[in-house]
């Protein structure tokens, strides 16, 4: 099952695409109304929200992943409509768009929402951080404004039968795509283990399901990928297992929103009132849980996701809810929570990167996020 592929390919292949999309000139440039949580806004809540900056849909794109069942079932399915809570809620339409091929993505991201792509996008923290600097350098100034989720076994290494530990990979061949959340997950697991970028044989392969195709039959001793596949893989490999995985790491892998710098400094309102209903779309998944695989069942279909898979899909992640993300960006400061903030995030991928020598510059991460939009929200606490 195709259950995450927006970085599915190599990153020399995705520079070369978005460098060239900049150039060609896109421009950079069956709930009863009634319910308590759909009954209309306060009038108070109405006069704030009366005029925003546009009136047509913001356009959303993610990949066919389980960290985006907050926004769906929030927006009563993929596209505006009148059940639609960030509607009701926030006077927001709001269209969700599933795009999994990573140039399509890209190029609907670079013409924005006006011009018939997407005006928000999706990407993991440390394929952003090794990346960013490129696009910047291409033209396209981003810049994060929202955690969505935290990978909890949605990626994980499927190894041999004589693999026992990660010091095992050593001399090892190992299957993945290039400058992915697998790559980086792949990198983490042998940094933790003293292993050096030489020290193993990589297999890049063009996507994610390509490196556990490759394992499953037998042409290497370990692929990283996602899931399913990669659980499959194991499974369909005799003596095949998985080694770890992003429930064994913690936060290592988070699902972001990026937008264009210039959307975000005009549209702010917008941005607020979006991220705002999203992060009640995720206190809304975790209180009905089985709401949240419904919708995400319909909106997934066309990908053959029933509602066992849907639900395997969210056991998967860790959606960030209102306070992670006001303790992420720094909005509200928490020393607790001090290594999982977006700076440090960002800062180890850039290290862990340039470490093994596969990026070897990157952007300050002053550069890279945007904070105005929450300061607006009335979920601030004060």
């Amino acid at each position: 099952m195709k259950i995450r592929k927006l970085v599915n390919v190599a990153t020399i292949t995705i520079m070369v695409l978005i460098i060239g999309i900049v150039i060609w000139g896109c421009g950079v440039n069956k709930e009863k109304s009634t319910s308590k949580e759909e009954t209309s806004i306060s009038a108070k809540k109405q006069d704030s929200i009366s005029k925003l900056s546009f009136n047509r849909p913001l356009v959303v794109h993610f990949p066919t992943y389980g960290g985006y069942a907050p926004g769906i079932l929030y927006n009563r399915g993929l596209r505006s409509n009148n059940k639609s809570l960030f509607l009701k809620k926030h006077n927001l339409k709001v269209d969700l768009i599933v795009l999994d091929v990573v140039e399509i993505a890209v190029s609907a991201f670079v013409k924005g929402g006006a011009g018939g792509g997407v005006d928000v996008m999706s990407v993991t923290l440390d394929m952003y951080a090794a990346t960013y600097r490129k696009l910047k350098e291409a033209g396209l100034d981003t810049v994060a404004i929202l955690l969505t989720s935290w990978s909890y076994g949605g990626d994980a290494i499927a190894v041999s039968k004589d693999i026992q530990s990660a010091e095992d990979l050593k001399n090892k061949k190992i299957a993945c795509a290039n400058i992915t959340p697998s790559h980086y997950l792949a990198l983490y697991v042998l940094n933790e283990a003293s292993i050096s970028n030489e020290d193993v044989n990589w297999v890049f392969t063009g996507t994610a399901i390509d490196a556990a195709n490759v394992f499953k039959a037998g042409k290497t001793d370990a692929c990283v990928s996602w899931a399913p596949d990669v659980y499959r893989a194991a499974e369909g490999r005799e003596g095949g297992h998985i080694l770890t995985s992003t429930k064994d790491t913690g936060r290592l892998i988070g699902d972001i929103f990026i937008v264009k710098r210039e959307f975000a400094e005009k549209y702010k309102d917008v941005l607020a009132h979006f991220c705002e209903g999203w992060l009640e779309g995720v206190e809304m998944s975790n209180e009905k849980p089985d709401k949240a695989v419904e919708y995400l069942t319909e909106a997934f279909k066309p990908a053959g996701i029933g509602v066992e898979e849907a639900k395997y899909m969210i056991s998967l992640v860790q959606f960030a809810d209102k306070n992670e993300n006001l303790r992420f960006f720094g909005v509200i400061r928490s020393e607790s929570d001090i290594s999982y903030t977006y700076r440090s995030v960002y800062n180890s991928s850039c290290t862990l990167w340039k470490k093994f020598g596969v990026v070897d510059a990157f952007s300050p991460v002053e550069n890279t996020y945007f904070v105005k939009h929450f300061t607006q929200l009335s979920t601030i606490e004060k």
